[in-house]
């Protein structure tokens, strides 16, 4: 690097205003790395219909798009899901897939009852 340069960089340095130190607030970023007792995180690859019952005559109560939290075992192809709200649901196991190492979900819940999912280690 040329003399010049490199003593106007340092005279910049010196002569910049103080950096004020912040606080934030990552309470609401750490990643959940675990499923809570009763609950599996499943993603899904496209916008899902959640049915009212285990079959595909049962009124559509929701959709779903990127994730979904498992309450249960299948029936007839179903999963049975909780929706916001503590709603229950069932959505077509086919159309959902377990955690990999490549692709990976968790679900939480919180003392006052909600989900709190990660994707990707980004909380949703």
């Amino acid at each position: 690097m040329r003399p010049v340069v490199a003593l106007a960089l340092l005279a910049g340095i010196a002569l910049s205003p103080p950096v004020r130190a912040q606080t934030f607030d990552f309470t609401r970023q750490t990643p959940v790395r675990a499923n809570s007792p009763g609950l599996e995180c499943r993603q899904i690859q496209e916008v899902i219909e959640v049915r009212q019952a285990p079959n595909p005559a049962a009124p559509r109560i929701s959709m779903v798009a990127s994730h979904v939290a498992i309450t249960g075992p299948a029936v007839n192809g179903y999963l049975p899901v909780e929706l916001t709200g503590r709603r229950p649901g069932w959505v077509l196991a086919s159309q959902t897939w377990p955690n990999t190492r490549v692709k990976s979900c968790f679900v939480e819940r919180q003392r006052d009852g909600r989900l709190l999912i990660s994707v990707f280690n980004r909380i949703q």
